[in-house]
């Protein structure tokens, strides 16, 4: 599936429009639709580059949309659900986790900033380079 996305290659540069690639949903997975995606101070930091993240990324990390695939062992959703995005996605087994303290969950925040999922891969292409 293709779709268009703001890119940041360059930190303290514009935003670039470019068309992207993502794969079919993997097990787990649920592709959204976006219908409404927005910028927060913490993408404006990596912009301006005085928060470290490798680049090219895809900004805006919270969003409201309509569920269009998932994933094998998706149960919770299904293609036609509205859902909001969490920008924080937890493992579920972690100390955190497991005391019901998700947004602190110690493998979210240990890959967050490598700019990959919580499985070390990325779902998106850009001119056939992993995004």
């Amino acid at each position: 599936m293709k779709f268009r996305a703001a890119v940041l290659h360059k930190q303290k540069a514009p935003l670039v429009i470019e068309e992207i690639q993502i794969v079919d949903p993997q097990p787990g997975d649920v592709l959204i639709r976006l219908h409404a995606s927005g910028l927060c101070h913490t993408d404006l930091e990596v912009i301006q580059g005085s928060l470290p993240y490798p680049l090219p990324i895809v900004l805006g990390h919270e969003g409201a949309g309509v569920v269009e695939a998932v994933g094998d062992g998706v149960s919770l959703v299904s293609p036609g659900d509205h859902v909001i995005c969490s920008w924080n996605p937890n493992c579920g087994h972690c100390f955190y986790c497991e005391r019901e303290q998700p947004i602190l969950c110690e493998v979210f925040t240990d890959t967050y900033r490598k700019g990959h999922l919580m499985d070390n891969t990325s779902r998106l292409t850009v001119n056939n380079s992993k995004l």
